[in-house]
Formats: structure tokens, sequence, C-alpha cells
């Protein structure tokens, strides 16, 4: 029996100070998400292009993921991104965390594969990919806004080769359902810590993801400086 509790008690205590672990679990931050995003990312939510329903859509997509790292207190349109702390801290109730999210649509480009069978044949797929970018950031009691942005990311449905007779399936055509997919890949990407980063070699950057990923973005600022040396350090 006492055996039983020592494991548990270590158990435990692993829990606590893995720095794994509490990197993956929802903080006991409370946001409020003011998003800035356009209108075409809104309307291509559904079919309809419908403005109302596509906010919801939207901003559902949106609780249900930041839910995996936050406690989302309330979800809040607003018309562009301002670098004024004031301007939001004073839309947020005493304990809540203004949290800025921001998605822009950039444009389009082609992503192109090669594909080879048993017998040295290939064939070449083209696919659409969506381009855009994603920011975060967090207006802080002392007036100051910390977070990180605009990073650029794509997303393409991809092909799949048919056969030998250079045939290729493109897995989506539709542009409203490929935009509408590749926001949601960005929205998920944020909300999902990177565990393919070492800890052992890359100390910095599992820091680094740590803090973004938890909302400490006013960490993010000299981590990344030691991020950026520690790669110029491992260059050959």
């Amino acid at each position: 029996m006492l055996r039983k509790i020592i494991i548990l008690l270590i158990l435990f205590l692993w829990s606590i100070y893995y720095p794994s672990a509490e990197a993956q679990s929802p903080s006991n931050k409370r946001v409020v998400i003011f998003y800035a995003v356009s209108d075409g990312v809104i309307s291509c939510q559904n079919s309809d292009g419908d403005l109302a329903k596509g906010k919801k859509q939207f901003e559902d997509t949106v609780r249900n993921n930041y839910k995996k790292r936050f406690v989302v207190d309330d979800i809040r349109a607003i018309p562009k991104f301002q670098d004024s702390a004031s301007m939001y801290l004073k839309e947020v109730k005493p304990g809540e965390i203004p949290f800025i999210l921001v998605i822009e649509l950039k444009g389009q480009h082609t992503e192109t594969q090669t594909w080879q069978n048993g017998f040295g044949a290939t064939v070449t797929t083209e696919a659409p990919a969506i381009d855009f970018t994603v920011g975060e950031y967090i207006a802080y009691p002392d007036n100051q806004i910390h977070g990180y942005g605009p990073v650029p990311l794509y997303w393409s449905p991809g092909c799949v080769p048919i056969d030998v007779s250079w045939g290729a399936y493109l897995t989506e055509k539709d542009p409203r359902k490929n935009t509408k997919n590749a926001i949601k890949f960005g929205v998920e990407r944020l909300c999902t810590f990177d565990k393919n980063i070492n800890q052992y070699i890359n100390s910095k950057e599992y820091e680094y993801e740590i803090a973004r990923y938890n909302g400490d973005f006013d960490k993010i600022k000299p981590l990344l400086s030691d991020v950026s040396q520690s790669h110029n350090e491992n260059k050959v």
C-alpha cells in the first residue's frame, strides 16, 4: 500500500513540474478574444456567404480551439488591430485578459508534387494553396502590448495520383472550402503545442513554445532573441 502511495505521489509531482505536461494543459488565464479578420474570412464559412451565420461559425472554431489553452470568457469582433493597450483594457472586466487574434488572407499559390510508381513512371500534380498570416497579442496592465506576428502560413488540399496514365485527383476544388479549411488549420495550429521541438537540444526554442502556448507574451521577445542566436550557433 505504501509503495502505491509513493508511486502516486511521484506521478503527481511529475505532472506539476514537467514542463511538457504544464504547457499542454489549459491555462487558468481568463481571456476575452478580440479578433480582426476580413469579411472574406467570415463569408467563406458557409456556402450562402451569410455574414451573421459565418460570424457564429468562425467564433465557434475559435472558441473550440482556444479553450484548450485558456478560459474563454468572451469573443468579440474588432474592425482592425489597434496598437493601443488601454483601448482593450477598458473593454474587459477585472481578472480578464484582452487577447487579440489577427488573421489576414494574403493570396494563393500552387503547390507542385511529383509522384513515382514502382516502374519509374512519374506524374506531377498541382494544387492550390491559400496564403495567410496569423498573429496573437495581449494588452497588459502597464499599457504595453506583447505578442508575435504576423506569421506567414499556407494550407493546401493537395492531390492524390490515380494511376500511371498521368491522372491525379484534386482533393478539393472549391475556393470557398479551401479558404475555410485554411483558416481552420491556422486556428488549430495556433492552439497546438509543438511536440516536435526537442527540449534537450533546443531548450530555448522549447521554452519559447511554452511561453507562446501559455500566453506569456511578455516573455516572448527576449526568448525569440535567444532562439535566433541558438539557430545561428547551430548552423554548419
